[in-house]
């Protein structure tokens, strides 16, 4: 009533911000560059192959991945799929994101395979351990791992662009749905989740 919810969603800001800028830079790392209308290409291809792959609005999923163009694109395409992004660092332990799986029942995670010298693979097999749901796993790797779906996989498809805004606009999510659950610090214990919507 007061007019401090615009009633817009993270992907609808996502999307104003790639029309008003298509041609400038939004992303910069690891030696790649993308302008705000490739950027939202990658997104938009990667949430309709989310909802391909079986993900429904409302679904949570754990997103695990430093500070990456990977982070930025797999953020944008949760958020545009209409899934709820459980925030991980690249820090937490088996034991923390199992907790967290737990808490929320993710239908997915997304991380890498590697990062610095941490080896994800037998965390990943920890945590599916104790969440036997959490099936749909995407690894950002160039090697994959068994039963792991490829992150450079979902950017790919030969859906059409309208078939592609279509089918975005159908899981576009209500301004006051939850976005994200962003973990607790756990300095007393295991994390908490504190939601948050989009407005």
């Amino acid at each position: 009533k007061r007019g401090w919810w615009l009633g817009i969603t993270l992907g609808d800001m996502f999307d104003k911000a790639s029309d008003l800028y298509p041609t400038k830079e939004a992303l910069v790392g690891a030696g790649r560059r993308y302008s705000y209308e490739r950027l939202r290409s990658l997104v938009d291809r990667m949430a309709y192959r989310l909802i391909q792959q079986g993900f429904r609005p409302g679904d949570t999923v754990l997103l695990q991945l430093p500070n990456w163009p990977e982070f930025v694109i797999s953020y944008f395409a949760l958020q545009k799929a209409g899934l709820v992004v459980v925030l991980l660092t690249v820090n937490h332990t088996a034991r923390e994101v199992a907790h967290l799986a737990d808490l929320t029942k993710p239908a997915g995670w997304i991380l890498p395979r590697q990062y610095r010298n941490t080896d994800f693979g037998s965390l990943i097999g920890e945590v599916r351990e104790s969440n036997p749901g959490l099936d749909k796993v995407v690894l950002v790797s160039e090697e994959g791992l068994p039963g792991c779906l490829s992150f450079d996989d979902l950017l790919e498809t030969d859906a059409s662009s309208d078939e592609i805004a279509s089918t975005l606009e159908s899981t576009r999510p209500d301004p006051r749905d939850v976005c994200q659950i962003l973990p607790s610090g756990g300095t007393t214990g295991l994390p908490k989740g504190a939601p948050r919507s989009h407005n």
